[in-house]
């Protein structure tokens, strides 16, 4: 079975999907800046904005086996141990024993590139959207992992995006959130020579971010809406009781 060049079936993807962590983020910078920032060579496909990327989607990423170079994989992770489940998220805390992830830990380290994250308000009445980013607005650094398979006579190469416990400035929107590295944890992050535990602290460790955050249009929901309106600030109304 031969895919589409941007798209492979995701299990959890639907028009609207039940939200899940880190489950959206946009990459909107042009591509010449995106090279010069992150000092790389080029890229094996047109850089396409994405104002609400999502799960299934190919999507720009560089790895720890080509580190001038980005390339273009799947948002979903699949494993030669279970090709169907395609996690898009991997907890940072358990990712050295769970048997999916811990070889690729190791040996298929990958950056993913963000100008911004979405997440839904965990306790609130509405599912509310915030758009998060950094207070410079600029591109950052996601960790990831990568994997390759062969099926059905079609490589298939795809990544997951790391997550830890969320910094204090953003826990009232999710508790979880990426792990943003800096410009030192980049090259580090996809340093080939680094052992499990050197590896393991570098995206435990506190990293103090200036995030900022602000609501967002309801439409990012979809992932069909993938334009500039779900990235602009949209402000939500308390529901008034029908009862004084």
């Amino acid at each position: 079975m031969l895919y589409h060049n941007n798209f492979i079936p995701y299990p959890y993807l639907q028009s609207k999907i039940n939200i899940i962590m880190c489950g959206r983020y946009s990459l909107i910078t042009d591509e010449k800046s995106l090279l010069k920032q992150f000092r790389l060579k080029d890229s094996t496909k047109p850089i396409i904005p994405r104002f609400n990327a999502a799960p299934g989607q190919l999507l720009p990423v560089v790895t720890n086996l080509n580190k001038e170079k980005i390339q273009h994989f799947h948002w979903g992770f699949i494993s030669k141990f279970n090709s169907t489940l395609k996690p898009i998220n991997a907890r940072t805390e358990s990712i050295r024993e769970t048997k999916m992830f811990r070889n690729a830990f190791n040996t298929q380290a990958c950056i993913v590139f963000a100008d911004g994250y979405y997440e839904w308000e965990k306790n609130a009445k509405q599912k509310i959207p915030y758009r998060i980013q950094l207070e410079s607005k600029k591109v950052f650094a996601m960790a990831g992992i990568w994997s390759t398979i062969n099926t059905s006579n079609t490589i298939i190469e795809s990544f997951s995006i790391l997550t830890k416990p969320a910094s204090e400035s953003i826990n009232k929107i999710h508790d979880r959130m990426p792990v943003i590295l800096n410009d030192q944890n980049i090259d580090l992050w996809l340093d080939n020579n680094l052992s499990t535990n050197q590896r393991y602290d570098l995206i435990t460790n506190p990293n103090i971010l200036d995030l900022s955050f602000y609501t967002v249009n309801p439409k990012i929901g979809n992932v069909r809406n993938d334009s500039k309106t779900v990235i602009e600030p949209y402000k939500y109304y308390k529901q008034k009781s029908l009862f004084l």
